[in-house]
């Protein structure tokens, strides 16, 4: 597991949620609804392609998703 920083949120029972998760390099930063809840990175670079995971620490929790969408972040000028 990559190190991180984790911002817990609290929501409502049946409160649809938008949850991004951006993948730059070894670079993972994730939103709800905007605000910034992880931010991590891979600086073993240990994980040169792989997959994303969503998923819950407690059993009694259940997450429902509506909408998934995967798309390629434009190219930056910057490095």
């Amino acid at each position: 597991m990559l190190g991180k920083a984790f911002v817990e949120l609290h929501t409502r029972v049946d409160e649809w949620l938008v949850l991004e998760i951006i993948a730059q390099g070894n670079h993972f930063t994730t939103k709800l609804n905007g605000i910034q809840t992880v931010d991590c990175e891979d600086r073993d670079n240990r994980f040169q392609t792989g997959h994303l995971a969503l998923q819950v620490l407690n059993s009694q929790t259940v997450v429902q998703f509506r909408k998934i969408e995967i798309k390629e972040l434009p190219t930056s000028s910057s490095p």
